[in-house]
């Protein structure tokens, strides 16, 4: 076993420097796949003006601001009568119960008359849709189209055709069939053809090496369970980890993409999606505190009242906020944030007792992970109602499981050189005992 673990700290060492480096390199596509930042027009009054951009050799933009929305109207064909009475939105929204049903958007493009077509970009979009330039029908889009292939492209690209106008109407009408539409909460990306597919592109491909990353750090966690599957505390870590990771993975609308398609007529929705993003995370803070209390606190020195609740209150909340979101949305977060704050005091007494015990550059990164998770979480419950990029939060939350991975790797190879300590005295020992 001691030729398998020592392996193991070798192996687990390389992969934690390596995953350091993807986690630059995702930071590194990440800044490249950012937006025309020197484009500071916004889509106001449901108009924008797009003369000044160069689309050719600068980077994608996203049409973000207020538009001309029809709540419950679904164009089939264009019909400029029924386009009347608009209400104004901020596009895109974060609102979780906000904005349901079938829904009709129209925004007034201004630009060059040389200007023939551009191409628009809506990440993870899953529903029906039909798109209109000047009252022409460029694109009927169904989300059951291309179930069976994955290609988390083929959805949500189209071209449009402007023919040299200077003033463009752009209208979406989207889901004929819907119970809640998507598009309220998607940015929409406009650009060249060749600049709006990389940046697609490397989106796609930023999702994909973050899952392979989360794959990695769930088969480490299992690797530790079976080499000690008596440890509890590395169990709890395991659980933390494994539980955070699927909160993640829920806020990715591309992991859900590949589970549609390859289940077919499967389609999940941004409400559920929430939900068990919200489950995830909650049961994370239930696996938290029991961590917390065995990692910091294991003889139970601090009153028993401070964190026997928190368990069972995050596991209450992981059953009522799932099933009623505008109980989240309402109150939710708040009752959310209180708990959290009484888990801050919780650890705030265990890490006194834990720091009187232990006063070490070990114990003081201990203190500051936990501290860094935490100030983490709290930024992800305030922010989860808004339109925020989950992006940074995932970016962050990697590299908490990062120092997640590097303690374990540091305490079991720490018990390890114990152990061959251990055995080397007692075999000196026996030596000694047999010479005599």
């Amino acid at each position: 076993k001691t030729s398998v673990e020592s392996f193991l700290f070798r192996g687990m060492s390389i992969i934690i420097i390596t995953m350091f480096f993807i986690l630059i390199v995702l930071s590194f596509l990440r800044e490249i796949t950012q937006l025309n930042s020197s484009n500071k027009a916004k889509v106001k009054n449901a108009s924008i003006s797009l003369t000044d951009v160069d689309f050719e050799n600068g980077k994608p933009i996203a049409l973000n601001g207020e538009w001309d929305v029809f709540p419950g109207l679904y164009l089939n064909k264009y019909d400029s009568a029924a386009l009347t009475s608009p209400a104004l939105y901020a596009l895109p929204t974060g609102k979780i119960t906000e904005l349901r049903g079938p829904a009709t958007y129209r925004i007034t493009l201004e630009t060059n008359t040389n200007l023939q077509n551009l191409t628009l970009f809506i990440p993870n979009f899953k529903s029906d849709i039909t798109i209109y330039v000047n009252g022409v029908l460029q694109k009927q889009h169904n989300k059951n189209i291309g179930r069976n292939h994955l290609n988390l492209l083929e959805t949500g690209i189209f071209t449009l055709n402007f023919d040299g106008k200077t003033n463009n109407e752009l209208v979406f009408s989207v889901g004929e069939n819907a119970k809640e539409n998507p598009l309220y909460k998607r940015e929409i990306i406009l650009g060249s053809h060749n600049n709006v597919s990389m940046y697609a592109y490397l989106t796609v491909t930023n999702s994909i090496f973050v899952f392979g990353i989360f794959i990695i750090l769930i088969i480490s966690a299992f690797i530790f369970i079976f080499l000690y599957p008596h440890n509890r505390q590395i169990s709890f870590i395991t659980l933390l980890d494994n539980f955070l990771i699927l909160h993640v993975l829920c806020g990715m609308g591309n992991v859900f993409d590949y589970v549609g398609k390859l289940l077919g007529s499967c389609y999940v929705t941004d409400s559920f999606r929430v939900s068990i993003q919200i489950c995830f995370l909650m049961i994370t803070g239930m696996c938290g505190t029991l961590l917390a209390y065995h990692s910091y606190d294991p003889e139970g020195e601090a009153p028993g009242l401070l964190w026997k609740p928190l368990p069972y209150i995050y596991v209450v909340f992981a059953i009522i906020f799932p099933i009623r979101l505008d109980w989240l949305v309402s109150f939710g977060i708040y009752a959310i944030l209180s708990a959290f704050a009484y888990t801050v005091l919780s650890l705030v007494f265990q890490f006194i007792i834990y720091w009187r015990k232990n006063k070490n550059i070990y114990a003081g990164f201990q203190i500051f992970k936990t501290y860094y998770f935490g100030t983490v979480v709290m930024l992800d419950i305030i922010f989860i109602n808004t339109a925020i990029n989950t992006m940074y939060f995932t970016y962050a939350y990697m590299l908490f499981l990062l120092m997640h991975l590097f303690i374990r790797l540091y305490d079991n190879k720490r018990n390890y050189h114990e152990v061959e300590n251990l055995n080397s005295s007692l075999e000196q020992k026996l030596k000694c005992e047999q010479q005599n």
